[in-house]
């Protein structure tokens, strides 16, 4: 072999080992890019789907919301409206006023009208009851039996104590099923509230005690 051909043998070789070596570099390069491809594509699926906190939080108030409206509504009860009666400052007439009662059951129905009796809206309307503390109230058939106590510095004259009965009656005829009232004293029967008007058998709630005509 002369000069001339080792040198192409050469150079032939020479071309071969880069043709070798480029391959090489190539299959690394794309072995790397593809670890990095599996590398994103797992880390896209570890990561968690995201849902919509906002929606989600919003339906879950108006949920609460509404369960707290409804249990509003079942804690009010039932609600009826009805004329309370009361006298004037003077004593010459009875005035009245429309209330809205709420009440749950029928017991807090008598309580509640008691309550109003007590306490009017206006201040022309003067509650002559204001000086009797309640100790009981309760039915009894179609009766409603109601315990009072007088206080000490109450006075009650004839007209007064006709005028009281009159209002009781009148409110309380109003309620479903009341057809009398019967008025006790400190847990007793009583002959009077304050020596004037009769009180010792239930009174029908239709009774005319008093007429301011």
């Amino acid at each position: 072999m002369n000069k001339e051909n080792r040198w192409q043998l050469l150079l032939l070789l020479g071309c071969l080992v880069v043709l070798i070596l480029s391959a090489c570099g190539q299959q690394t390069i794309d072995t790397q890019t593809g670890a990095g491809d599996e590398q994103e594509q797992s880390q896209e699926a570890e990561e968690p789907v995201v849902s919509e906190p906002n929606e989600e939080a919003n339906e879950e108030a108006n949920k609460e919301e509404g369960e707290s409206e409804n249990n509003a509504d079942e804690q009010q009860g039932e609600t009826v409206k009805i004329t309370f009666y009361y006298a004037d400052h003077d004593l010459l007439e009875i005035v009245e006023e429309q209330h809205e009662v709420v009440f749950e059951t029928d017991e807090d129905k008598l309580r509640a009208v008691w309550n109003h009796l007590q306490n009017p809206q206006t201040e022309t309307a003067n509650p002559l009851w204001k000086n009797f503390d309640l100790n009981d109230i309760r039915w009894e058939g179609t009766t409603v039996i109601i315990d009072v106590s007088m206080h000490d510095d109450a006075y009650f004259g004839a007209s007064a104590e006709g005028m009281a009965i009159q209002t009781l009656l009148d409110t309380f005829a109003q309620l479903n099923g009341v057809e009398y009232i019967h008025l006790l004293v400190d847990g007793k029967v009583s002959e009077t509230l304050a020596g004037h008007v009769s009180i010792e058998e239930p009174i029908p709630v239709d009774a005319g005690i008093y007429s301011d005509q």
